[in-house]
């Protein structure tokens, strides 16, 4: 890769996953509201431990599957991507924001970039964009779990409330724990769907779902 192509890259990169990119992912916690909530994450530390198992084993491990897998099949078995990866989210509201998300990161890219990328989940759409504008997996999967990753983190800093530098330092503390596990995402096999086993992040998602009082969509 040039170093224009690089740069070109990473522009491309920092726009889709900035909170300006208008999809509403602002809007959406992932089941963490609900951890907060019920008091399982109430300080730096528990976040670090919800996040590891997210990244590891949780939603943002099965979203960079599908992310990886929309860049390396063909065209013709993305519906059926989208469709599996929505079936697999532990929620209603979990499915509803893959689906609001990808569609409105399909229609942004259309008006502004010209990019014409079929509707679907969200991680298949990023993926489908990355593949067009011929952008490398392993910065693709860099990207995608930072800004999930620093969602979460702006979840936590209003809701438990977290402090700004908290914050920081748990992004600061995930640089290298992302690239190991970009390094194990581009290792998978994607023959087979993959599965999570975060029974009591499922459940949390679940019952945000009656949550009395609360400021996020998920």
């Amino acid at each position: 890769m040039t170093p224009q192509k690089s740069l070109m890259t990473l522009q491309r990169l920092l726009s889709w996953t900035s909170p300006s990119f208008p999809i509403g992912a602002f809007s959406y916690s992932g089941g963490l509201e609900s951890a907060i909530e019920q008091g399982l994450v109430h300080n730096l530390n528990s976040l670090n431990l919800w996040l590891d198992s997210q990244r590891s084993h949780g939603r943002l491990h099965m979203d960079a599957w599908y992310l990886r897998a929309s860049m390396e099949k063909p065209e013709t078995e993305l519906n059926n991507l989208s469709n599996q990866c929505l079936a697999q989210n532990s929620s209603v509201q979990m499915r509803n924001e893959a689906e609001a998300l990808g569609a409105a990161m399909a229609r942004t890219l259309g008006d502004s970039w010209n990019l014409s990328i079929e509707t679907g989940a969200y991680p298949v759409v990023f993926g489908s964009a990355c593949k067009a504008m011929e952008i490398e997996a392993n910065l693709a999967l860099c990207a995608f779990a930072h800004s999930y990753i620093a969602n979460q983190i702006s979840v936590a800093c209003r809701v438990i409330p977290l402090g700004q530098t908290d914050g920081q330092k748990c992004l600061y503390a995930h640089e290298e724990k992302i690239i190991h596990s970009v390094e194990a995402w581009l290792s998978m096999d994607i023959t087979t769907f993959p599965f999570t086993s975060t029974l009591q992040a499922d459940l949390l998602a679940q019952a945000h779902e009656i949550q009395y009082s609360r400021m996020f969509r998920s």
